[in-house]
């Protein structure tokens, strides 16, 4: 998500900034590879999807992040993919965990 993507926006309204907000696009396509090379200090994933941390740690690279080292992994509800009041309850959930 770049820039002015909603989610960027939640995510700094929660108190974090997404490693991609540098890019133009609203929806860059970036690869697995190019997230582990911006080295996030948190990752963030959706509660009950495709991707879970442990696929990651089994991907090159993965295990040596510092989101992964420092145990910083938080999960959302998928509203958080929805531009909709919805999406404001998975701010309030990220905010909540990133300040408990």
């Amino acid at each position: 998500m770049g820039k002015h993507a909603f989610i960027s926006e939640i995510l700094e309204a929660a108190g974090a900034r997404s490693v991609t907000d540098d890019l133009i696009p609203d929806w860059p396509q970036i690869s697995l590879e190019a997230v582990i090379a911006r080295a996030p200090d948190a990752l963030l994933l959706i509660r009950g999807g495709k991707v879970s941390i442990d696929t990651l740690q089994k991907r090159p690279g993965w295990s040596s992040l510092p989101a992964i080292q420092k145990g910083k992994v938080y999960y959302v509800e998928s509203g958080i993919q929805e531009p909709s009041p919805v999406a404001i309850d998975a701010l309030e959930e990220l905010a909540r965990e990133f300040h408990p």
